[in-house]
């Protein structure tokens, strides 16, 4: 009786094993394989302009960045930086 029992427990084990959903982990795959939102010119244009040190030549190189991807997915980081800069330089337009 006792065998019996431990087979069923097995058996009930492996049936709840097999009627798992098998989406999380073919979503997580769908994530990796996702490409980010911006190209690499985008990200390296932005870090140029982060990492000026000079605030009016920041804005300039931000002009130059909004001028040449005016629909970028950074653009919020870019509006930050703008709001950093001319706070910078005192010029509050």
């Amino acid at each position: 009786m006792r065998k019996f029992f431990v087979i069923i427990g097995m058996l009930l084990t492996v049936l709840g094993a097999l009627c798992l959903d098998a989406r999380p982990s073919a979503a997580q795959d769908q994530d990796q394989n996702k490409a980010a939102p911006y190209t690499m010119p985008e990200y390296n244009g932005f870090q140029a302009c982060n990492a000026e040190t000079n605030a009016q030549a920041r804005v300039k190189c931000l002009d130059d960045f909004v001028a040449k991807f005016p629909n970028s997915s950074l653009m919020p980081y870019v509006y930050r930086l703008y709001y950093t800069s001319y706070n910078e330089l005192k010029n509050y337009p």
